[in-house]
């Protein structure tokens, strides 16, 4: 689906007079949906609540678009307004659709016929192979038209992962042809419909290998509930430091029933990603949690070798960011076997699929990962330690990636807690553009996240400028070889900027080639509602568009530069660039972080022409436990962004918390705007005894200051 481009070349005076028009209609289809919630509300009530939250998106939206025409002069206008009316019309034909299903299919679709796995052998005794009995339950429910393979309570051992062909058609110069590649998971879930693997209290599969647990791929309508995941061995080591020998080399004695760190897996991760986690002996207050030392959550470790019976020997690599100097013998130390791309959950390439009361003990890396997905669901789901385990960690990365979804996800009452790295990320995809010899034709690395009817645009990067400055839509996409390389030719359905730019010359201003980013993968509609985030290591990354963060509960002690981070940014493939995100109603017990939310679109020093990357970022209505941050930096930081409005937000010193961080040095800064334009910052109640509640820096324009309620100096 892709967006649509009505009126780009329009006449500027004709583009003016006809928005009013579009503004208003644009209200009455919001309207149309608002009418069928009650309807549905009967039926469903997480559904109608996400249709709640999607026509309120849909109306900042709208508002976002008539804001920008009434305020807006420059000539970047016309094309920023008309990419946002693409949006607009992307998403609620998006959530029509939804509602066309659940009215035409899923409220009519019969869940009560079930095939059980007890019946094909499968004991759940925790020692049997359960894994072929599961296989052929769930061939014979798909042969049968039965809706539902039910698992009952019981310890289902999955030894080894299956290897399954997906099947493919590739456009090359030679023509079409047919391939295939191959996927790994322990239940593999591949092109089905209407499908649901259901257990209940109790029932728990443990995977064999550092695979994906459960990969859901190009499915619609498939649902995994009540289930717990597990591995058996852990993709985790843990131990304690127990001798320091240089400031480069210590001892571990690893704690019995975990896996050698010397392992080929642990190795291998640890020098490609650096996984290794510290955690120091301080409790939460009233509870057993191990909290995190002051190293960074990006460590790493050069070597391992074994000297003892599970006593092991970790020399530091060079990227490691702390010495010696400051581990403490006793201290407690995780090494994880990462293995990129292989989470509990997996759902790619699917439409309305949905984790369903999910229990994540462990996973080799997400707990949950949505990618290039349509209206993704993961609800009432949580990572935790198993009970009676001192586990440290219930994964070696993400509690949940989202990965360039075409309709963002539904993430409601879950409980992400335990985690080995950021509790969510959104992004969205994007290649550096590698040849433009046509600007409706551009070559890029071969990926498959593009495809025929997506809408791209050129994200130009050129002096740290970094905007989208004009779309496309994609006609067709012909894979080509050249030298052996695998590569992609992108033909769109019109011409793009004439300057293009390829090259890598920090001497002229430009630092790496400008980009080709799929504005359709940009998780439209996201809805992160009512969860609690507790233990991570520890960030929220949001880069998707329109999009709202309410009511969610965030407590962590951990020493991360930020917990929410709304910053533009690429890596990779990956973009962040968010804009219309709502974050509202959240409550932030925090006691050691530098920002408990950053809103960048760089560049940091210079202040440069033209319209900001992240626009229209609404802070409304949150609780701040102990904004007293870390070292000067200010709980809200607001930089190089167009419009931001932060109102009704409570700020209080202090902190619910009790950690060892608590006699640092803090700043009692609230909020902090630097080199951006139309902000408000309004009825705000910020409590202090000091100054620099509010800080506005240079270059800031338009900035408006009012009825904010302050006690003490300010």
């Amino acid at each position: 689906m892709g967006f649509g481009f009505f009126s780009l070349y329009a006449d500027s005076n004709l583009w003016a007079s006809q928005l009013p028009k579009k503004l208003s209609e644009m209200t009455k289809q919001i309207q149309v949906i608002r009418d069928k919630i009650p309807t549905l509300d009967s039926q469903d009530k997480d559904f109608s609540l996400w249709l709640t939250d999607e026509c309120l998106i849909l109306e900042r939206l709208r508002n976002n678009i008539k804001y920008d025409h009434q305020h807006l002069q420059t000539p970047e206008a016309q094309t920023l307004i008309t990419r946002q009316q693409n949006e607009f019309n992307y998403l609620i034909s998006a959530v029509e659709e939804e509602i066309t299903f659940f009215k035409n299919i899923q409220s009519k679709l019969d869940f009560s016929k079930k095939v059980n796995v007890r019946d094909f052998g499968a004991k759940g005794d925790g020692e049997h192979d359960d894994g072929p009995a599961i296989y052929q339950a769930i061939k014979n429910a798909i042969a049968n038209k039965v809706h539902v393979v039910f698992i009952p309570k019981g310890q289902y051992r999955i030894k080894t992962a299956q290897s399954r062909d997906i099947e493919y058609s590739e456009k090359q110069l030679s023509g079409t042809i047919k391939k295939s590649r191959q996927y790994k998971a322990h239940i593999p879930l591949i092109g089905l419909k209407n499908f649901t693997l259901q257990g209940e209290e109790g029932t728990e599969l443990i995977m064999g290998q550092y695979e994906t647990g459960i990969g859901i791929i190009n499915c619609d309508n498939v649902t995994v509930k009540n289930i717990a995941i597990n591995y058996c061995p852990l993709p985790i080591s843990q131990g304690r430091i127990v001798k320091i020998l240089d400031n480069k080399t210590f001892d571990v004695k690893i704690d019995k029933g975990y896996p050698s760190p010397a392992l080929f897996p642990f190795k291998k991760s640890a020098a490609f990603v650096g996984v290794s986690r510290f955690f120091s002996e301080d409790n939460i207050s009233g509870t057993k949690i191990p909290l995190a030392s002051e190293s960074s959550p990006w460590q790493n470790h050069a070597s391992v070798t074994k000297i003892d019976e599970n006593l092991y020997r970790f020399v530091i690599g060079k990227n490691f960011p702390r010495s010696t100097a400051v581990f403490t013998i006793g201290e407690r130390i995780v090494s994880c076997a990462r293995r990129l791309g292989n989470p509990a959950v997996l759902i790619s390439k699917s439409n309305r699929c949905t984790a369903d009361g999910m229990t994540i003990y462990a996973s080799p890396t997400f707990a949950f990962m949505t990618e290039l997905s349509r209206f993704t669901t993961i609800k009432n789901s949580k990572t935790e330690r198993k009970a009676g385990s001192n586990t440290l960690l219930s994964t070696c990365a993400d509690g949940i990636m989202i990965h360039g979804d075409r309709l963002g996800p539904y993430i409601k009452n879950c409980t992400l807690q335990y985690l080995g790295d950021d509790f969510i990320n959104i992004h969205s995809i994007g290649q550096p553009i590698l040849k433009a010899t046509k600007s409706d034709e551009i070559e890029v690395k071969k990926s498959p996240f593009f495809k025929i009817g997506d809408t791209v645009g050129i994200l130009e990067v050129k002096n740290g400028k970094e905007q989208i400055k004009e779309e496309a839509t994609i006609i067709d996409i012909i894979s080509i070889f050249p030298e052996g390389k695998k590569r992609m030719v992108i033909k769109l359905n019109r011409p793009l900027r004439d300057e293009i730019n390829i090259t890598n010359i920090p001497s002229q201003g430009v630092n790496k080639p400008d980009r080709l980013i799929n504005m359709t993968t940009l998780s439209h509609g996201f809805v992160i509602r009512d969860n609690k985030f507790m233990h991570g290591v520890s960030r929220m990354l949001i880069g998707g568009h329109n999009g709202t963060l309410k009511n969610n509960l965030f407590i962590d002690n951990l020493t991360h530069h930020e917990l929410l981070d709304l910053t533009r940014n690429t890596w990779g493939h990956q973009i962040w660039f968010p804009s219309n995100v709502e974050i509202s109603g959240n409550e932030f017990q925090v006691s050691y972080a530098k920002y408990f939310i950053k809103v960048n679109s760089k560049p940091r020093k210079n202040f440069l022409p033209g319209l900001r990357a992240i626009r229209h970022i609404f802070i409304s209505g949150n609780k701040f436990f102990n904004y007293k941050n870390f070292r000067g930096y200010p709980s809200i930081s607001i930089q190089n962004v167009e419009r931001a409005v932060i109102s009704g937000n409570q700020f209080v010193p202090g902190s619910v918390l009790t950690t060892r961080h608590s006699t640092k040095r803090f700043s009692e800064k609230a909020i902090e705007i630097k080199m951006s334009i139309d902000i408000n910052v309004e009825k705000n109640k910020i409590e202090s005894s000091s100054n620099g509640q509010i800080s506005v820096g240079l270059n800031a324009k338009n900035i408006t200051v009012k009825d904010n309620h302050f006690t003490g100096k300010h």
